[in-house]
């Protein structure tokens, strides 16, 4: 498996910590750069590593079709710097 679907596994079973390796992984390989760093982002917010996930989100956001949307919701999560609720 690649390193985003890799990565996306690990956050489904709430492991963070490894999902950001993994996450880490997939953008050394330059996949889905932005999808990697916004997931990222959001493992980031789950370990209340609020800096780090500002830092990625800003990261997605320089890139081509980045998603707004997604990026803006990170950052507002962490300024509110409560748990992180995502619904599916």
């Amino acid at each position: 498996r690649n390193g985003l679907q890799q990565g996306l596994a690990l956050s489904d079973q709430e492991q963070w910590s490894d999902a950001v390796e993994a996450f880490e992984q997939a953008i050394a390989a330059d996949q889905h750069r932005v999808a990697i760093l916004i997931n990222m982002a959001i493992c980031h917010l789950r370990l209340r590593n609020i800096a780090s996930a500002v830092i990625m989100a800003n990261r997605a956001a320089e890139l081509p079709h980045a998603d707004m949307a997604a990026v803006e919701y990170v950052v507002n999560q962490a300024d509110e710097d409560h748990p992180l609720h995502v619904a599916d």
